[in-house]
């Protein structure tokens, strides 16, 4: 009976001691885990602004030859453009990312 008290109090010691460890890494592993989110995020908004820049240009070469007016050639143009350089940014930023990952 002394044998199996003792091992259900190791057992609770063990408990107890991985319970310690496990907070102890989810604290050291918090920076990690909001960094990979960020970069989750940063995926996205990537995909989107790609997705955006391709949806953009399609449209305006199918209003070129549709023969389009001007003023609405213009107005696609300028989207496009802006997709461009939101595509431009994450693309920077992803590969700022991907440097300082490396090192």
């Amino acid at each position: 009976m002394r044998k199996m008290n003792d091992l259900i109090r190791d057992f609770n010691k063990y408990g107890d001691e991985q319970v310690k460890v496990h907070r102890k890494t989810k604290e050291e592993m918090a920076g990690t885990v909001e960094a990979v989110q960020a970069l989750q995020v940063q995926n996205g908004h990537l995909l989107k602004s790609k997705e955006g820049y391709h949806a953009k240009c399609c449209e305006l070469d199918r209003l070129r030859k549709e023969g389009a007016p001007p003023k609405e050639l213009e107005k696609v143009s300028s989207s496009c453009t802006d997709f461009f350089w939101w595509f431009f940014i994450y693309c920077q930023f992803e590969t700022n990312i991907n440097e300082q990952m490396s090192l």
